[in-house]
């Protein structure tokens, strides 16, 4: 994973990798949309869900977990309340990697006890209820968290195919699923956490 999350943002900080140029193909001018009106807003009030996610963590005391969500919901605000290339765009694209990461080593118990099942494990009984409080469901394990997480990356990258072509009627749907999974994922893991 570490290698994995290394490919991602190493190119990213450089900037002159071919996935962390902007969006739309061709140069963009200072203060240019990557993901242009409408769609931008729809992302924005997506970046909702990331609040979600810090309250699980904080509900289950993940406190590594709680202020990465936190800090992807900040980044994510900041980013897309204004969608423009630049380092608002990288901080938001930095946090959620170092949080991917972060969830993957937790979830495989590479920091920690992680889940409380076997690595090949889809779903697990879950230690407490979903947000400390609540309905008692079925908590992911680490395989289960895999599977999500390779939705996760494939959904992004059919989101950047669909942006690249300037189609984006065609890739904000698939860039909020990635929202969706990633948050579901996370909140599905916490209950499964030694």
């Amino acid at each position: 994973w570490s290698c994995l999350g290394f490919a991602m943002l190493a190119p990213m900080l450089a900037g002159h990798a071919r996935w962390a140029s902007p969006i739309v193909t061709g140069a963009l001018a200072k203060g240019e949309y990557v993901v242009p009106l409408p769609y931008s807003r729809w992302l924005l009030r997506s970046c909702g869900q990331f609040s979600l996610m810090t309250l699980g963590a904080a509900a289950h005391r993940r406190w590594g977990c709680c202020f990465l969500a936190f800090c992807c919901f900040v980044a994510g605000l900041n980013y897309w309340r204004k969608a423009t290339y630049g380092l608002r765009r990288h901080a938001d694209m930095a946090a959620v990697v170092l949080t991917l990461l972060y969830h993957s080593a937790v979830a495989f118990g590479l920091l920690g006890a992680g889940c409380a099942a076997a690595r090949t494990a889809l779903l697990v009984d879950p230690q407490r209820p979903l947000l400390g409080v609540g309905p008692w469901v079925p908590a992911l394990g680490p395989a289960g968290y895999l599977l999500l997480t390779v939705a996760f990356i494939a959904m992004y990258c059919r989101a950047r195919w669909f942006a690249s072509r300037n189609e984006f009627h065609r890739s904000t749907p698939w860039h909020l699923a990635v929202h969706v999974t990633g948050n579901l994922g996370n909140l599905l893991m916490y209950p499964g956490l030694k």
